[in-house]
């Protein structure tokens, strides 16, 4: 079977993903590990994704100059911030258990969900910011 360890930076977010090789008893296992590695796998991009859009929205270009963009801003810094934690908590389940169970997988394509409709909402952002 594999092991799954994560080695984290100073902020808990995750540097590298470490697959310790061990021989398998049939396919089917590999198979298992080897969509519990993708899933951990967007877990990760999510957290560098979920960075990228901050520091994007943070960007004096995309400063809101009205009032319904200055809340339209806010919301959207919350939801990220709701979305990291979010992000954080499922990554430590599976790095507590050493491996995704199924209603973390169910917790990770809702978590990418919902990152893709915040993601469309801040580029909506981006673009009213930007014409004011």
């Amino acid at each position: 079977m594999k092991e799954f360890s994560y080695i984290y930076n100073q902020r808990d977010k995750p540097l590298n993903f470490v697959i310790m090789n061990y021989t398998y008893e049939s396919k089917i296992v590999q198979n298992s590990h080897q969509k519990n590695h993708n899933h951990i796998l967007r877990l990760e991009r999510n957290f560098r994704d979920l960075d990228l859009l901050h520091c994007k929205l943070n960007k004096y270009i995309y400063e809101p100059k009205t009032k319904d963009l200055f809340e339209q801003k806010s919301n959207l810094l919350q939801q990220l911030k709701r979305l990291k934690n979010k992000n954080r908590q499922i990554f430590t389940a599976i790095k507590d258990r050493k491996e995704v169970l199924e209603s973390q997988i169910e917790n990770i394509k809702i978590q990418f969900s919902e990152f893709l409709t915040l993601e469309t909402e801040i580029k909506a952002y981006y673009t009213s910011a930007h014409n004011h």
